[in-house]
């Protein structure tokens, strides 16, 4: 678009409402060409759907609309050391349901990219300027299924009596017995449930999460035989211990973890080594994340001691990876760590409170809810220690050096050097090979990550390379699936 042109219709735009689709072209290119590189995604049309204030600011409006992109270059949105398709959906505003076209393995030069986008706007003089990328859509769980009326409709009702009739100085104490023990009973109902309708019980993560969203949307899969059932548990270590019962047939897990496992180290020192564990697929790099207050005179992770810090869920991944990055840069909790074991949505919760001054968690890039928090405050992202990413990497083979790229969240303007772990999808020995290649071939093929809810589906890798290697032996029938067509 010619200059003169931009600024007539600019100009025109403080006559307008809401900012006029050339603007929003215009906005939208900008900062695709400023992510993804000059002109390698286009903005081939653009439909403006409408606008409406902003529920979060109401002197601002957010401009709902659908575009088309076309790649002017090949790329790979699942690649791992570059910005991917979390990053693309952040850009258009889009929810996790909402971007298509997105191809495994890579996409070409000329394929279209299609989304449901939206950007906050506000008043600038007499036009209109972007404020922020806007929040996407968090994939949200399905709707229950109908229950039986009568016996259950009745316990349903008793339990909800009895919860609300807490009160009194011990309503927190409470309140924490009545969270475990509802917790652990709906994950008994969920495991039961699966058995019963003779799916596949996959063990993700935590509502909500990364590995919660790659199971919902393997689950939503219809007509696959043996369907998959999406297990929520508290991480990594629980889902290693309902492999292990078999409760369910296969996990989602963090390579290192998995090693721990297998050779009976870690927190699972004290049991035999466990070499029926067998890897199905490499899903996607986890990378340690260390977030501080901006404002605070925290400029590297030694200055974390005596500060109230949030470490992942006792029986999570993420935790046990980052006590270990955390006691290589020598703080424990004898030296004056302030550690706090919470899952990662009540840390947010506590940090916008004001009432932690960082949280430390291993997760996809961009993480979806952390990207929620850099938009409410201004937060700062620490990097490890040059020397602890090589020691680490050293002493252990799964870990791997990995930078953070620039503007993955609002505010961050340089790459961050820190380790990854893979996130993997494993079973046991013991799983039929029919059900190992139903999974895969809804791994692979079946499942549009991005369209059902998981933005960091995307980065699995499908070709033979990108699965190589692995903590524990691929099961004999995981390599044809991974080395066949895709």
């Amino acid at each position: 678009m010619k200059p003169v042109c931009l600024l007539l219709l600019l100009l025109l735009a403080g006559c307008s409402p809401s900012p006029p689709p050339a603007q929003l072209v215009h906005d939208l290119q900008q900062r695709l060409d400023r992510d993804f590189g000059e002109r390698r995604l286009v903005v081939e049309t653009l439909d403006r759907l409408g606008s409406a204030p902003d529920r979060m600011a109401p002197a601002q409006r957010v401009v709902y609309f659908r575009v088309a992109l076309r790649l002017g270059q090949p790329y790979d949105f699942g690649a791992w050391r570059t910005h991917n398709v979390a990053r693309l959906a952040e850009l258009i505003g889009c929810g996790p349901r909402g971007l298509y076209g997105v191809r495994a393995g890579g996409n070409w030069a000329g394929d279209t990219l299609r989304a449901f986008g939206r950007i906050s706007y506000r008043r600038a003089g007499k036009g209109w300027q972007v404020v922020a990328t806007p929040v996407a859509e968090r994939a949200m769980p399905p709707a229950g299924r109908p229950v039986p009326p009568d016996t259950v409709e009745r316990l349903t009702h008793a339990l909800s009596t009895a919860v609300h009739a807490l009160s009194g100085p011990a309503r927190p104490a409470s309140d924490r017995i009545v969270e475990e023990e509802l917790g652990s009973a709906l994950q008994n109902i969920e495991n039961r449930l699966a058995r019963l309708q003779q799916g596949l019980a996959l063990a993700s993560g935590e509502r909500g999460g990364e590995y919660w969203r790659i199971g919902e949307a393997m689950a939503t899969v219809r007509g696959s035989a043996p369907a998959v059932v999406n297990i929520a548990t508290s991480g990594s270590v629980a889902n290693l211990e309902l492999l292990d019962d078999g409760t369910v047939g296969v996990a989602i897990v963090q390579a290192d973890v998995l090693l721990a496992a297998a050779r009976g180290e870690g927190v699972f020192s004290g049991r035999r080594p466990d070499g029926g564990l067998r890897l199905l697929a490499r899903l996607y790099p986890e990378a340690v994340h260390v977030i501080v207050r901006d404002g605070l005179p925290v400029y590297r992770i030694a200055d974390l001691r005596q500060r109230r810090v949030a470490i992942g869920s006792t029986d999570s991944g993420a935790r046990q990876t980052v006590v270990e990055v955390l006691r290589r840069h020598g703080l424990t909790a004898a030296n004056g760590l302030k550690a706090e074991s919470m899952a990662l949505r009540d840390a947010l919760t506590l940090f916008a409170a004001g009432r932690l001054d960082a949280i430390i968690h291993t997760i996809g890039v961009p993480s979806a809810d952390l990207a929620v928090l850099a938009r409410s405050q201004r937060i700062r992202l620490l990097p490890l220690d040059d020397a602890v990413i090589e020691a680490m990497r050293r002493d252990n083979p799964v870990y791997l050096a990995f930078s953070i790229p620039a503007d993955s969240y609002d505010g961050q303007r340089q790459a961050v050097a820190t380790l990854a772990v893979p996130a993997l999808l494993v079973a046991r020995d013991t799983l039929s090979g029919d059900a190992v290649q139903r999974v895969l071939d809804l791994l692979y093929r079946q499942a549009d990550f991005a369209a059902l809810g998981s933005r960091q589906g995307a980065w699995i890798p499908r070709d033979a390379a990108g699965q190589a290697g692995g903590p524990v032996p691929m099961h004999v029938a995981a390599v044809p699936a991974v080395e066949g067509p895709p």
